[in-house]
């Protein structure tokens, strides 16, 4: 009974620690110019608070134009499911010298973990190339064009 207990206990241990999440509540302030309205200019200001917060997590940036349309309301608490931005809290509101800055508490679960470089990589062809003046290849250490630029194609490539 205890090893079936241990078993247990170890496992759900595991399950634990593997499936935990990394949520961060970041403060920042985001800054509007006052043009035409406060409430445009505090639109303005909560969503250069998010670009910020997001940018800075390493969350996705392009996902921060599916939270625009919901941020116009006049609401100090904003909660979102199945996004990264999950709860936005409205902090301190403050109009200096024709700006308008907002102090957010934004929480954030960040789903990318790296850059997803395999969706850029992109070929190119180098074909034979004439040197005119032999002294800017010995310059630059390159005797053999052709094969330089191979050899550093493939090393990129690893």
């Amino acid at each position: 009974m205890k090893k079936i207990i241990s078993y247990l206990f170890s496992i759900s241990s595991l399950i634990t620690i593997s499936f935990s999440a990394h949520a961060s509540w970041y403060e920042v302030t985001g800054t509007a110019a006052i043009v035409s309205s406060e409430e445009s200019a505090r639109v303005h200001a909560l969503e250069d608070a998010v670009y910020k917060a997001v940018q800075f997590s390493g969350a996705d940036i392009g996902s921060i134009s599916n939270l625009t349309p919901y941020l116009d309301a006049s609401k100090k608490e904003f909660q979102f499911t199945n996004h990264e931005v999950r709860y936005i809290l409205v902090d301190k509101v403050k109009t200096r010298g024709g700006n308008l800055m907002i102090t957010a508490r934004i929480d954030i679960y960040p789903s990318a973990n790296a850059c997803h470089e395999s969706q850029y990589k992109k070929t190119f062809l180098v074909g034979n190339i004439d040197v005119t003046s032999p002294q800017q290849a010995v310059m630059g250490r390159i005797y053999n064009i052709g094969e330089a630029a191979h050899e550093k194609r493939e090393s990129v490539s690893r």
